[in-house]
């Protein structure tokens, strides 16, 4: 089992949303946290939130898509127990009207950062053989999802990433624990006007539940948690003909679930 209470845990996107959830309850259980996040302010709030629990908070502001700023804040880091890559961002537009910068932000944060930020503390996990690797991925991972074709594309990799990093680890570093995140849309703001059909099938994730399931999910060692329990189904997508696959995004609304997306206002693509 992984004890956050006695790890060093590095979380990036750890400044607001289940990043920042993460780390309040590492340090609520004595954990040491280094909080990583590309919003000084947001880091500032966080460390104030921090002073009155027991573990122990580092932060350190980091663009994780920049390689040489994510080997600086690692070599700064030392060793640690942990590595939640959870930092993640999005966009909404028809792929003809996406602005290039807006794709390659996305694909940067969330696809190129989970090889910078792996490698930087890939090897002492390898030469320890322990520790414990975490990807939050998405739902979208699995379903293509009209609107966010950048952020379809973004999590389909993190999950090829994770998985074909977790078979390599395998024969490595058997000791190395990994947990693969995928849910449904999460209430961070970050999805901020999407809709679900069927929301009694299909919830949007309240970001409490979100950040317990993935604590208890790295606590216990499980490979992988995905919320709502439907939202399961989305690991058998990849395995049914492209019209069923059709058909089943239509009658489920998730095609027209990013119509209403609005985000956060305050920041159009932020960390989750």
């Amino acid at each position: 089992m992984t004890d956050w209470g006695r790890s060093t845990a590095v979380i990036t996107g750890a400044g607001q949303g289940m990043g920042r959830g993460l780390a309040l309850s590492a340090l609520a259980m004595g954990g040491d946290v280094v909080a990583w996040d590309i919003g000084q302010e947001l880091l500032d709030t966080l460390a104030a939130e921090a002073e009155l629990l027991p573990g122990s908070l580092r932060t350190q502001r980091v663009d994780v898509s920049d390689r040489e700023q994510v080997a600086a804040a690692a070599a700064a880091t030392g060793r640690i127990d942990i590595l939640v890559n959870n930092a993640g961002v999005t966009s909404h537009d028809h792929l003809l009207h996406e602005a290039p910068q807006a794709i390659e932000r996305v694909m940067g944060v969330n696809t190129m950062a989970l090889f910078w930020t792996t490698q930087a503390f890939l090897d002492q996990f390898v030469d320890r053989d322990s520790g414990h690797l975490v990807t939050v991925a998405s739902a979208a991972g699995f379903v293509p999802l009209a609107d966010a074709v950048a952020y379809t594309a973004s999590k389909h990799a993190a999950v090829g990433f994770h998985r074909a990093l977790r078979q390599e680890l395998r024969s490595s570093a058997p000791g190395v624990q990994t947990t693969l995140v995928a849910p449904f849309f999460v209430g961070t703001g970050m999805f901020d006007g999407v809709s679900s059909r069927f929301p009694w099938l299909l919830p949007v994730v309240a970001e409490q539940d979100a950040v317990d399931a993935i604590v208890s999910a790295v606590d216990r060692d499980r490979t992988s948690v995905t919320m709502p329990p439907l939202a399961n189904l989305a690991y058998l997508f990849s395995a049914l003909p492209t019209g069923v696959t059709d058909l089943l995004l239509d009658k489920i609304g998730i095609n027209a679930s990013m119509s209403g997306f609005r985000g956060r206002q305050d920041r159009p693509t932020v960390d989750r």
